[in-house]
């Protein structure tokens, strides 16, 4: 065991054993220099890609909120129709709740008046 110990530091101080520890130290240390930029390099790409995202969901926020706006503006709308609407059938009924009871005939001015109601 003694020999083999004794063999390794001759071979380890011999120029030829110098040499190979040299290139595996410069192996070692490209190696790790790779590595290390790869990291960061992986870093910069995935914070590009979540900004990227953080983009895309920011444009979706304002598309919802601009699709909301629009729809209160119509549901609104339709109310105020809703009601005019109502308001012009109760006037309609009130104008002819006050005719003969037996007699249930239309004539052309409240067929026109019943068209009316929805325009």
């Amino acid at each position: 065991m003694i020999t083999g110990i004794v063999a390794a530091w001759r071979f380890a101080t011999s120029p030829l054993g110098k040499g190979i520890g040299v290139m595996l130290i410069l192996l070692a240390s490209h190696a790790y220099a790779y590595n290390a930029g790869r990291g960061r390099a992986e870093a910069a790409c995935n914070a590009a890609a979540l900004q990227s995202q953080v983009d895309a969901l920011k444009r979706d926020l304002a598309a919802a909120q601009a699709s909301e706006r629009i729809a209160a503006g119509l549901a609104n709308q339709a109310r105020v129709r809703e009601e005019t609407l109502k308001e012009r059938l109760s006037n309609y009924e009130q104008s002819i709740a006050g005719g003969e009871p037996d007699i249930c005939l239309l004539g052309p001015a409240d067929v026109d008046s019943l068209r009316g109601l929805v325009r």
